[in-house]
């Protein structure tokens, strides 16, 4: 009899499965650290905060032990792309951290499944029912969560209403980086993660310079507390979680890591509430179970 060969399959420990937890944790955090900052255009948070991660990420890859292959991958068209979605997304989030409710904010940002469930249709793929099922879940959550806007009640204002058409955007943005990104992966052409993260910094850190120059004259200089806010912004919830979204993806199984993420929400949520008394609306209970059970029958379907 022939032995039937075993697929590797990620090992699951305690230990993994913690700094995944907390990677979410993390980045559920964006939106406290952006809100602490009122008096600065999101343009600026945006590019301060990759300027900062820049500070970190080059150096590691300086010092990596493949270094050499990593700044070929630099030099990638591709690459450049990816790393420009990505800096897209970053400055997307700031607009929408700013100008709506974080919990929100985090909870639409992450229905990026949802737009590569529409993607697949499309593009006439196979869809099975269980996906179908989850999509049209996700849908009903988004609308409950947005009815009071659709409804007008209460009347929101515009300000509000484009935070959320911004997180939608980075959701949709993501679906673009994720179906590439996975093409790339099946033409062995990938870059790493902390490439595309160093090309995002670097656009970010090229814009923060741009802007400290034009705008010299009128700069004032930073207290301690902004100082913080920048530094934890920057560092806590940008640099830290994307090297344990990277060490989770390459040491957990797919689906396990695609339900972690799908805590950031409720992170978000708690911290908004404890950090800034920010209530969530009467909706987004409702519609964000909705949202979030569509998208994990959703992703658990596109990682079978």
């Amino acid at each position: 009899m022939k032995k039937m060969e075993k697929t590797a399959t990620p090992s699951i420990s305690n230990q993994k499965v913690s700094i995944a937890i907390c990677t979410v944790m993390a980045w559920g955090a964006s939106g406290i650290f952006i809100r602490l900052l009122p008096h600065t255009d999101y343009l600026s948070i945006a590019s301060i905060r990759m300027a900062i991660g820049a500070i970190v990420i080059i150096p590691m890859i300086l010092f990596s032990n493949n270094s050499s292959e990593l700044f070929r991958q630099f030099s990638k068209s591709h690459t450049l792309i990816l790393g420009a979605i990505f800096y897209t997304c970053y400055l997307l989030a700031t607009y929408a951290y700013t100008r709506s409710p974080i919990g929100e904010t985090a909870l639409l940002m992450t229905v990026t499944p949802i737009f590569i469930f529409i993607y697949k249709l499309i593009k006439r793929e196979k869809i099975k029912r269980t996906e179908l099922l989850g999509f049209v879940m996700a849908f009903i959550g988004v609308f409950i969560v947005l009815s009071p806007e659709i409804f007008g009640l209460p009347q929101k204002e515009v300000d509000h209403i484009s935070g959320n058409l911004a997180a939608l955007g980075v959701a949709s943005l993501l679906a673009v980086y994720s179906t590439t990104y996975s093409r790339l992966k099946k033409a062995s052409k990938a870059p790493d993660i902390l490439v595309t993260t160093g090309v995002a910094s670097i656009i970010g850190a090229f814009l923060c310079f741009s802007l400290l120059s034009i705008n010299l004259q009128n700069i004032q200089e930073p207290n301690f507390d902004e100082i913080v806010y920048y530094v934890g912004l920057g560092l806590i919830a940008t640099m830290l979680p994307t090297l344990g979204f990277s060490f989770s993806s390459m040491h957990l199984p797919t689906l396990l890591v695609t339900s972690i993420l799908l805590l950031e929400p409720v992170f978000a949520t708690i911290y908004a509430f404890v950090f800034l008394n920010e209530t969530p609306s009467i909706t987004l209970l409702p519609g964000g179970v909705l949202v979030l059970t569509g998208i994990y029958i959703i992703s658990k379907n596109q990682n079978a």
